[in-house]
């Protein structure tokens, strides 16, 4: 069965021009899931590593150390026209961003302590080269994440390709190799799961400076009492016979006064410190929710992933019903459960998990279990029966159930002769500690269905709690 964007795990790219979005070094770090933190890692290595070299003017081997990346042009993601070229990294452009950096006050004195706080305070650096240089620096996870799901989507692989620089954070050095990847049109082409992917970097050098630095510069002049400060009248509290007056300072006089920009953000930063923890505390907690499909292709047809499932004939053909319910679930909870993985071996191959999905939501109700139950995992078993599922089909989806898998599991099935039976044997389930498992027949689907289509994130909201709650009243 032929996969869409919406059910497609990574961002289906065209191989002639390059998708104008960015790898967002924040959708990462805020990420709970297991290979997101490996990238976390891998980027702070490099970059912890490269400020030590400057700071320590070590400026010929951080020079070095930047030689080796490429313009990473098998991603297709950027900002050029035409074939895909990249525009970000090169020679000229490494010796740029090193000197920049060692011309940085801020680098110097250790007030950036993220690769991603750079674009906010250092000219020369911004969202085209972040996104550069994280593609350099987590390609192996790139390349394993390629492999992995290619191999989920049938994808052909080659073997023998050159992989590229790889960092390797032991060594603090680079180091390339052979691997095998996607070869089309004769290049490597490395894939890019969506929930990392934006069309805006969460860290913006205007946002900064508008919101937090002239914030600041503004209530230094209130209390300083400066000659920015006017007094005019409070119309909100003033009476005709009582007027009211109140102080207020323009944000055109302070931007006269003391200058617009990174070289102003930079500034006001190295002398208050705070005003960047606080925007990248609240970056952290509030990131920016990842992109749709209809944020990268056309708008899905939500109604023919619903009847590639229902069309499946009953009691028949289980492997199209599971490729179909894969396309649907992954289409409605995109962004949120990632990284599907068909037919999981476990307990040394004696048990199978017919779908498991990592739990990588930011926000709603998946992100919501995550915190308060064990759901690092969601697994799904498909029944494509002409009866109702009963505690065989409960007992082994419980039994795919671990501590470190998670204890949250779907039934997908056609329908119920008695639903309410079925949902007092999965309370008896939570009861017994063994996890907690939702089912969801054609009916629950099409409703999901529906809202999705209607773009009713709150409505689907309510239906997986109202769900959920069914089982730990």
């Amino acid at each position: 069965m032929p996969f869409t964007q919406a059910s497609l795990d990574f961002v289906d790219v065209s191989v002639s021009d390059d998708l104008q979005v960015y790898i967002d070094p924040n959708a990462i770090r805020v990420s709970s899931d297991k290979w997101a933190h490996e990238c976390t890692s891998l980027i702070q290595s490099f970059f912890r590593h490269l400020v030590m070299l400057i700071r320590r003017k070590r400026v010929r081997r951080a020079k070095s150390l930047m030689a080796p990346l490429t313009e990473p042009n098998e991603t297709h993601f950027g900002v050029s026209r035409g074939p895909s070229r990249g525009r970000g990294l090169g020679p000229d452009r490494s010796k740029q961003i090193i000197g920049a950096l060692a011309a940085s006050e801020a680098v110097q004195r250790g007030v950036i302590d993220d690769l991603e706080e750079t674009v906010l305070l250092i000219e020369g650096i911004g969202p085209d080269l972040i996104s550069d240089l994280i593609t350099n620096v987590i390609r192996g996870t790139l390349i394993s994440y390629t492999q992995q799901i290619s191999e989920h989507y049938r994808i052909p692989l080659v073997e023998g390709v050159a992989s590229g620089p790889i960092w390797d954070p032991k060594t603090k050095s680079w180091a390339t190799g052979f691997t095998k990847l996607p070869i089309v049109n004769g290049k490597r082409l490395l894939l890019v799961p969506k929930f990392i992917v934006r069309k805006k970097l969460d860290f913006d050098a205007g946002a900064y400076y508008n919101h937090y630095i002239l914030t600041y510069l503004k209530e230094e002049e209130l209390r300083q009492n400066t000659e920015l400060v006017h007094l005019i009248k409070d119309r909100k509290r003033s009476t005709k016979r009582r007027p009211v007056y109140k102080k207020v300072v323009y944000k055109k006089d302070i931007r006269r006064k003391h200058g617009t920009g990174k070289p102003t953000s930079a500034k006001v930063t190295v002398e208050r410190p705070q005003l960047l923890r606080g925007y990248t505390a609240d970056r952290r907690k509030f990131p920016t929710p990842p992109l749709s499909a209809q944020d990268l292709a056309a708008a899905p047809d939500y109604d023919k992933l619903l009847s590639d499932l229902t069309n499946v004939r009953r009691g028949s053909n289980a492997a199209a019903y599971e490729n179909a319910a894969e396309a649907l679930l992954s289409a409605l909870f995109e962004g949120e459960l990632t990284f599907p993985e068909r037919e999981v071996k476990i307990h040394g191959g004696r048990k199978r998990i017919d779908i498991a999905y990592s739990n990588s939501a930011l926000v709603g109700f998946f992100n919501w279990l995550g915190d308060h139950y064990p759901a690092a995992y969601v697994v799904v078993e498909c029944k494509n029966y002409t009866g109702d599922p009963a505690n065989p089909e409960l007992d082994q989806l419980t039994g795919r159930f671990s501590p470190t898998r998670g204890k949250v599991g779907f039934i997908v099935c056609r329908s119920f002769a008695d639903k309410a039976l079925f949902v007092e044997r999965c309370r008896d389930a939570v009861r017994d500690d063994q996890g907690f498992v939702v089912a969801f027949d054609d009916n629950d689907l099409e409703r999901l269905t529906l809202l999705k289509k209607n773009d009713d994130a709150r409505g689907i909201e309510e239906f997986l709690r109202a769900r959920f709650a069914e089982l730990v009243r």
